[in-house]
């Protein structure tokens, strides 16, 4: 399973002192990183702690790297099941709205530009070709581009989220263990 990797684990447990510590920087960093990413967090520590107790039971180590991915990852699926829930819930016709505003937007006299950028570029080159119009106008690419969007919102949003509720699930881990989450080194390192 890991052919190129070797899991180091620590097998000493931290002093009470650490522990204590560990504990009292989750509550702040949880409680900080929930009010701050609006209750994301929150999916990421308990998908850690959910994703370590897992492993445990399996006997095999979480590793820092993984619980990463799977504090991310989980913020990122609940944002995309919810972006996906919210537009279900549209009334009929709000693309079509949408589509119509988007038109005739494009549709009206664009305002006159500013002098410096008639004197770089003539008024007759500033017009793009019509086949980027007729792209630009298409509902694949529209719809391409939302989906786009749509999609770097979510990754930007859960690996932010993600990584302060993973913080704070590493913290809590090495509170309630006396041991952080091991780390993936490569064979025959530290």
């Amino acid at each position: 399973m890991h052919s190129a990797e070797t899991i180091t684990t620590d097998t000493t447990k931290a002093a009470t002192g650490p522990r204590v510590g560990a504990a009292i920087g989750a509550i702040v960093v949880a409680t900080g990183a929930t009010i701050i990413t609006i209750g994301g967090a929150i999916i990421a520590m308990v998908a850690v702690v959910f994703a370590w107790a897992v492993a445990r039971r399996k006997g095999q180590p979480l590793t820092r790297g993984v619980s990463w991915l799977v504090g991310a990852g989980s913020v990122g699926v609940v944002v995309l099941v919810a972006f996906a829930a919210m537009t279900a819930q549209l009334p009929k016709g709000t693309f079509a709205a949408v589509r119509k505003s988007m038109d005739s937007a494009s549709t009206a006299t664009p305002p006159p530009p500013p002098e410096w950028l008639r004197r770089i570029t003539p008024p007759g080159q500033q017009q793009p070709p019509a086949f980027q119009q007729r792209l630009l106008r298409s509902g694949a690419f529209t719809a391409w581009v939302g989906a786009m969007t749509v999609v770097f919102l979510a990754g930007l949003a859960a690996a932010y989220a993600g990584t302060l509720g993973w913080l704070a699930s590493l913290l809590l881990l090495f509170a309630a263990t006396g041991r952080w989450l091991p780390k993936a080194t490569p064979l025959g390192g530290a």
